[in-house]
């Protein structure tokens, strides 16, 4: 089994994700924009390889977290490669935090599109666009979020919800969806594509599966950690 059939089977809880950032950092020394970066580039890879070629671009619905900070990444390299993206952020460029305001700051100093859903009922309009000839990606809440999504983060995913793109493709789990237990929450994303990164998360399998399923194809985007760590952290 090669490292990379390896990483497809791991299966990594939320404390263990946590567990895996932090380790990353301070144990082996690499910066935690090192780690967003390498999840960024290897989640534009596979939607290079997902586009068809009737489509018109990759729309990226962005949160203030490191999911967004991901998203933005990933937008970044797929703007290199000749795609047109948007991003529409939920939340001001000042409220992003650390490694989120980074990549952020990147994108906007590349001059990429990115427009405001922070208002109520700008979702909503914003949707119109999200239209069969795009993908569209969920990078707004990652794995350290709880409960049901709220303020301007739950209006994106109402309007996701009535929106028709080609493809719907969330990076690391569905918004709205419990990492560990695998419930949903509110107006949980409902993605054709999951970019699972590092490894898979325990609510995944069920997700993935059933007339409720949110999760679609699960696919794992390896993010530069070392295999001896994610074997570690897997039983946790």
């Amino acid at each position: 089994m090669t490292p990379t059939d390896e990483l497809d089977r791991l299966v990594r809880s939320v404390a263990a994700a946590r567990e895996l950032d932090r380790r990353c950092i301070e144990q082996y020394g690499i910066p935690g924009m090192v780690l967003m970066e390498n999840a960024g580039r290897g989640a534009a890879e596979w939607i290079l390889r997902e586009l068809a070629p009737g489509d018109t671009g990759v729309d990226f619905l962005c949160g203030p977290g490191n999911n967004g900070g991901d998203a933005f990444v990933a937008a970044r390299h797929l703007h290199n490669a000749g795609v047109p993206v948007r991003l529409f952020a939920t939340h001001a460029f000042e409220s992003a935090r650390g490694d989120a305001l980074w990549a952020r700051g990147v994108a906007q100093r590349m001059g990429l599109p990115c427009l405001s859903i922070a208002e109520s009922g700008s979702a909503a309009r914003a949707a119109a666009g999200w239209d069969a000839t795009r993908i569209l990606v969920d990078g707004l809440l990652g794995t350290g979020s709880t409960g049901a999504p709220r303020g301007a983060v739950a209006e994106a995913l109402e309007a996701a919800r009535g929106a028709r793109p080609r493809l719907r493709v969330a990076l690391d789990l569905p918004s709205g969806l419990d990492a560990d237990s695998g419930r949903t929450h509110g107006s949980c994303f409902r993605a054709d594509l999951t970019l699972a990164f590092a490894a898979r998360k325990p609510g995944l399998s069920a997700a993935s599966q059933g007339p409720g399923a949110v999760a679609g194809r699960i696919e794992v985007v390896g993010i530069g950690a070392p295999i001896e760590l994610l074997r570690e952290l897997a039983g946790m």
